[in-house]
């Protein structure tokens, strides 16, 4: 009787952000990434089960094994934690032993994955505990166990992590060439260009995977046979869809930048890049760019994925291409990271959360973003900051500044489109930015004060201009008596602000940044 071996590494992020400098990052972005990569195949090879045991699916700290003998999967699971903790310092691990019955493999994936959810909720407890006398790390409160002239104490997830640093599996993935690495940043200041300067953080995940596994776990009910190559095809093409993606957006936008400014680094460092799971941090001018052509290469080499991986299956119900959702934080780069992140992820969360109710005509959860620029250091959850921050409450009537998500990619949606708030933010170029902020903070104190403002602003601008600024908020708020407001009360007017402050001058002068999407 063949046995199912999965395991998954708990609080990924957690860890690699454990420490809020760059080179510990990027080590601990190296050990997850040759976690699976490297370290499982030449562990399976040491125990001499390489040749007996069949790797289902993989990636960035999980994967599926099955073995045709009981004792070569006791092995593994008996050996793997401490193999880990000795490879990985600190990074907790969690596992499932399953027997494949009757039911097949489907069946026992089934029976791991709640094994393994189980297991995620359950807290882990590290030994052993460090005692008061103990000195620590003061960046991570891990006990100290070297002295660093630079960096005072060190602890040995540290250590370990930053004789990783300047290994480049992660960033091969994008560049490829063994040279290149040493062109990739090693300090937030060499992607922002000094500690004023703004950089952002880009959290990406994809949309709606479930719908796939349903349609597959349906085919497999007839093809249980099939069932290991559909996970690992599916799980391939996750994958490739992901790097290529993030590729093609490099080559358009990073790369790009890199040439024509002559620069010493690339102006950006990938943290996580593996599954459906993107972290990036970038210059803060390339964020959008980036981020709409990341998404929309996603649909593009999803769709070539899933039928290069899928297609000889003809699993009925499976979608034709796969989409994503993203956060942006727009940060200092002397923020805090960590905190940063926290609020890139709750973006991503919460722009999922609006596209799925705005799915496209044929199924799909529309290809969006959402952004933050952070101008104060309470700020971890994005709802709650629209709640405090970004709504407008006078009496019973509520407007809110937060208009997001925005829609890129080729489908229609209900979504505001990233395009037309280009847009209103070129027709904002001819404004005085004093004068919008100026509106923005009156707006908090007086609503009636506020709309008599803004129709001032449109009297000073004159016809021609004060209709095309009322053309290009009609295009966002599908409103036309009042343009600035949308049905809901919210407008996009401080957003296009924003961005405004953010985009590169070129995107006035040239028409670039994706104005055609």
């Amino acid at each position: 009787m063949a046995w199912l071996y999965s395991f998954e590494s708990k609080e990924i992020q957690k860890y690699i952000m454990r420490s809020d400098k760059l080179k510990d990052m990027v080590g601990g972005s190296e050990l997850i990434n040759q976690l699976c990569d490297s370290y499982l195949p030449a562990a399976l090879k040491s125990m001499n089960v390489a040749n007996r045991c069949d790797i289902i699916a993989k990636a960035a700290g999980w994967a599926r094994i099955s073995f045709a003998e009981k004792q070569d999967a006791e092995l593994l699971f008996s050996a793997w934690p401490f193999l880990v903790a000795r490879f990985a310092p600190g990074l907790q691990v969690i596992q499932s032993l399953q027997e494949i019955h009757d039911g097949g493999l489907p069946a026992a994936i089934k029976v791991s994955a709640d094994q393994l959810r189980y297991a995620r909720n359950l807290v882990s407890v590290s030994l052993p505990e460090i005692s008061p006398l103990v000195e620590r790390n003061p960046r991570t409160g891990l006990a100290a166990v070297a002295y660093d002239e630079r960096d005072s104490y060190l602890d040995r997830q540290s250590i370990r992590k930053r004789h990783y640093t300047d290994n480049a599996s992660l960033v091969g993935k994008i560049t490829g060439a063994e040279a290149q690495k040493k062109l990739w940043p090693g300090t937030m200041e060499d992607i922002a260009g000094d500690q004023q300067s703004y950089i952002a953080i880009i959290h990406a995940d994809g949309n709606d995977l479930g719908k796939s596994l349903i349609a597959l776990g349906q085919y497999l009910e007839k093809h249980r046979d099939k069932a290991a190559d559909i996970y690992r095809g599916f799980s391939n093409a996750i994958e490739e869809s992901t790097v290529e993606a993030v590729k093609r957006a490099f080559n358009l936008v990073i790369d790009k930048d890199f040439a024509e400014r002559k620069a010493e680094f690339f102006a950006a460092r990938p943290i996580v890049l593996g599954g459906d799971d993107l972290t990036i941090i970038i210059r803060a001018d390339m964020a959008f760019e980036f981020t709409v052509q990341f998404l929309e290469q996603f649909e593009i080499c999803s769709a070539a994925a899933v039928s290069k991986y899928l297609g000889a299956f003809n699993v009925s119900g499976l979608p034709g291409k796969l989409t994503a959702c993203a956060g942006i934080t727009l940060v200092k780069s002397s923020f805090p990271f960590s905190q940063g992140y926290e609020l890139a992820e709750s973006l991503c969360s919460y722009t999922k959360k609006i596209a799925k109710e705005k799915s496209t005509a044929d199924g799909y959860v529309p290809s969006s973003f959402t952004f933050h620029k952070v101008t104060n250091s309470l700020a971890d959850d994005y709802e709650a900051v629209v709640a405090n921050e970004m709504t407008v409450q006078h009496g019973e009537t509520a407007k809110s500044l937060s208009f997001g998500p925005y829609s890129v990619g080729l489908s229609d949606n209900l979504l505001p489109r990233y395009s037309d708030m280009v847009e209103l933010v070129r027709v904002l170029a001819d404004f005085p930015s004093g004068t919008i902020r100026t509106w923005i903070s009156t707006l908090y104190a007086d609503l009636n004060q506020a709309a008599a403002e803004f129709e001032r602003l449109l009297q000073i601008a004159g016809k021609e201009k004060a209709a095309k600024l009322k053309d290009a908020l009609t295009a966002l708020t599908g409103e036309t008596t009042d343009p600035l407001w949308s049905s809901t009360g919210a407008t996009p007017l401080r957003d296009a602000h924003e961005m405004k402050g953010i985009f590169r001058r070129d995107v006035f002068e040239k028409g670039e940044n994706n104005a055609k999407r």
